[in-house]
């Protein structure tokens, strides 16, 4: 199934030729979950990545299905 991946931050970094506007469209397996994204883009669980869906971040065993739009972004923290 193919989704679509907006990335922020330093994560736009890691593709070549990443055009915000475009995005990325990802092919994922039937029943993949939120963590199977990250998993597919090579971004490790240690980078503190989320995966937000229409404005709510989605927790890693959360199924994704089929034309969703993604956001990925990395926490931040200020003080």
């Amino acid at each position: 199934m193919k989704v679509s991946i907006f990335l922020y931050g330093t994560f736009r970094d890691r593709f070549k030729d990443y055009q915000h506007h475009k995005g990325l469209d990802v092919e994922l397996p039937t029943g993949a979950l939120a963590k199977d994204i990250l998993s597919t883009l090579g971004i490790s669980k240690g980078l503190g990545a989320v995966v937000i869906q229409n404005g709510r971040i989605l927790k890693a065993d959360e199924i994704v299905r089929e034309g969703m739009c993604f956001n990925i972004m990395q926490p931040i923290h200020g003080g």
